[in-house]
């Protein structure tokens, strides 16, 4: 039973981590559109993580650092679509 608790929650990590990227990723595809939701949207995940942190310590900057990683990601999708031409903003 142990066993399979750890695998849940590895996978849970796991999850939580793609979770994150992925909203960074959303985050800046979405900022050519509407570069006020990106903003909020941003803004919002990076004030829930700090007082997440806050109140129960989980090393929030992890998480954090995922979303960016996510948004740095877009952001050279974005690069990459505007360069071969194909902007769809």
């Amino acid at each position: 039973m142990r066993v399979i608790a750890a695998m849940m929650r590895r996978l849970w990590v796991r999850l939580a981590s793609v979770g994150h990227f992925l909203g960074g990723l959303v985050a800046a595809l979405v900022a050519p559109v509407s570069p006020l939701l990106a903003i909020l949207v941003t803004a919002v995940f990076i004030i829930y993580e700090l007082d997440e942190d806050w109140h129960i310590s989980d090393l929030s900057y992890r998480d954090i650092r995922e979303f960016l990683e996510g948004m740095v990601t877009g952001g050279a999708i974005l690069v990459i679509c505007k360069v071969i031409g194909f902007a769809w903003w």
